[in-house]
């Protein structure tokens, strides 16, 4: 009986439960496990911003972080160079998935030397495809010319919006592209949208995740809500991160609590006791927040603040999906807006989330890619063994 052909899939963040990467990760290899022999290579668990990390080890990673502002290629490229240097697998293709980009651009060069088709999953813009590339100048200037090599010795590319697409065509015209958007993980429908609250005298607002820099400011949006008088009280519910004080400055009316980021099967149950989860887009958006999938699976509507409506790929994802209002971070009739939008009153098959946009569905899109530009591959067990290879 043949053995199955091999596929490599290089993933820093595939053990990571909650990292958006991580769930890409495993809805790949779980599309391609019927048909091809896995070999994974991923990152330490937990992961970078997962708990159980000791002092020593925040340290080590705040270190190796300053260090890629400045010379190296990310945080993780010591970790990438030591994991994947010499890494010489018996493979008959190979999907890489970033970010982290070095642990990418790393093996990328080994599986070229072997010459092994890869694909590249790229969910973020790198140093090329971005008017910011970051970093000092030596590592910007390393960043671009790995990202170079990464495309030109790549089978094809897997981004998640269309402006990203686009930037990679105008560089590499005759690379295969497809664009797919992350997918939601199903959960049970055990929860009917929240009753309507008759006087709506407290408008109560959920956030999944972390706010940091690059998302667009949401003070003068609550101010704005404050200064309405649509509603007596106005709370948040901010599940995550807050990173660089975001929570700080919000005005003092708001009644602000934080709660640890949780699974999202109990993200689901927890947002009932709110009118409206909240996503905050990016300030000059390229990328598309992964929560914006998950949002599709929650009972309440969702409220999306944007930098720019109109050059956003939020918007164009959430075209014909229910439930959702987009506003400019500028809007200055938000407050009617959200108000119109909570009282409406939402029927639970109004706010069902589309079954194509499912992980299981959004997996097996990508494995087809993936097989479609590494073609039928010879078995690695045909092939010779090569110096360094284990049996």
């Amino acid at each position: 009986m043949a053995s199955r052909p091999r596929m490599g899939v290089v993933s820093y963040f595939a053990h990571s439960p909650f990292e958006p990467r991580g769930l890409r990760t495993r809805a790949i290899v779980d599309a391609l496990t019927g048909s091809w022999s896995i070999e994974l290579v991923a990152g330490p668990e937990p992961g970078p911003n997962e708990p159980g990390v000791s002092l020593r080890e925040r340290i080590r990673r705040h270190a190796a972080y300053r260090l890629g502002q400045s010379v190296a290629l990310d945080s993780v490229e010591g970790w990438s160079r030591w994991h994947l240097g010499r890494w010489s697998p018996a493979l008959d293709a190979a999907v890489l998935i970033g970010y982290p980009y070095s642990p990418v651009a790393v093996a990328a060069g080994r599986l070229e030397a072997l010459e092994v088709p890869y694909v590249v999953d790229s969910s973020d813009p790198w140093a090329l495809t971005t008017t910011d590339a970051g970093g000092g100048r030596l590592s910007a200037r390393r960043a671009r010319a790995a990202e170079g090599r990464l495309w030109r010795g790549a089978a094809g590319a897997i981004v998640t919006t269309e402006a990203q697409a686009e930037a990679l065509r105008r560089l590499f015209p005759d690379l295969p592209t497809l664009v797919r958007p992350n997918g939601y993980t199903p959960v049970p429908r055990v929860v009917d949208p929240p009753a309507r609250r008759e006087d709506g005298s407290t408008l109560r607002i959920a956030h999944f995740g972390n706010l940091y820099s690059p998302r667009v400011d949401v003070a003068p949006f609550f101010r704005g809500l404050v200064a309405s008088g649509r509603w007596s009280r106005i709370e948040l519910e901010q599940f995550g991160g807050d990173w660089n004080q975001t929570l700080q400055r919000l005005p003092e009316e708001v009644a602000v609590s934080v709660h640890p980021r949780l699974p999202w099967a109990q993200v689901v149950v927890e947002s009932t006791r709110c009118d409206l989860a909240l996503v905050v887009g990016n300030v000059g958006a390229l990328q598309l927040p992964s929560k914006v999938i998950e949002y599709l699976t929650l009972p309440i509507p969702r409220l999306a603040l944007l930098d720019d409506p109109a050059r956003d790929p939020i918007t164009d994802y959430v075209a014909g999906k229910p439930g959702w209002l987009l506003l400019a971070a500028s809007e200055t009739r938000a407050a009617d807006r959200v108000f119109a939008h909570v009282g409406r009153g939402w029927a639970a098959d109004e706010l069902r989330a589309p079954p194509g946009e499912s992980w299981p569905v959004v997996g097996a899109e990508l494995a087809a890619f993936v097989e479609e530009q590494v073609g039928a591959p010879k078995r690695a067990g045909d092939r010779p063994a090569r110096a360094g290879t284990p049996a």
